[in-house]
């Protein structure tokens, strides 16, 4: 029974690292894959893959920002949309509620995207903030853009100081679980990556890649 589970998760979950188990989610562990390639390789091909989330983890100072940067370059140059969104970029109001966070990222999601709707124009404060956020995704993203969108998430650990922080990554994983369900849906075509050090907590995500950076 546990061989047939963790085939059928293979076909959906995969890990990659250099020696350090991505503790994110128990689905694999590293024992269960073959590591080959350098981590920029690993993260160009989970970007290629259009893996759902890929968490890019190392030492603080180590890096991890740079790989995440070259990795999004060519995903760009093979057609992909790319939004870098920095945490560290954010203000207080920016992080005040739930509300105020996902309207900067749906602002700046339409912004670096070109699009020609406005958030704010469909934003019902009837839906709540985490609906209005997934339906401006699907409708106005991926139902405007035809091929992979790929978010950059930087200094995601910002999240862990307001009270909001684990319905935050609740959203994340729960687009993750829509795409597992509907593989030909639009969220397949939508990748999160973020970068994290190995001595910050652990993020709570389902990972469909977690790679180590170099040290």
């Amino acid at each position: 029974m546990r061989n047939r589970s963790l085939e059928s998760a293979r076909s959906a979950v995969a890990f990659i690292g250099a020696g350090v188990a991505c503790a994110d989610d128990a689905v694999l562990t590293l024992t269960d894959v073959t590591l080959i390639g350098t981590p920029d390789d690993k993260f160009r091909s989970a970007i290629a893959r259009q893996d759902s989330i890929v968490l890019v983890k190392g030492a603080r100072q180590m890096g991890k920002t740079s790989l995440l940067a070259r990795g999004l370059q060519p995903a760009r140059e093979a057609g992909a949309k790319v939004v870098p969104t920095d945490f560290q970029t954010l203000s207080a109001a920016d992080l005040a509620s739930a509300d105020a966070l996902y309207k900067t990222f749906a602002q700046s999601l339409a912004d670096q995207l070109d699009l020609d709707a406005d958030p704010m124009d469909n934003w019902n404060a009837a839906r709540g903030p985490s609906t209005n956020l997934e339906r401006f995704l699907r409708r106005d993203v991926l139902g405007t853009i035809e091929g992979p969108v790929v978010w950059g998430l930087d200094e995601v650990d910002r999240l862990f100081s307001v009270p909001f922080g684990s319905e935050v990554f609740g959203l994340f994983r729960s687009w993750h679980n829509k795409r597992a369900l509907d593989p030909s849906g639009p969220w397949s075509r939508l990748t999160l990556t973020s970068p994290r050090s190995t001595s910050a907590r652990a993020l709570p995500l389902t990972t469909s890649t977690c790679l180590t950076s170099a040290t």
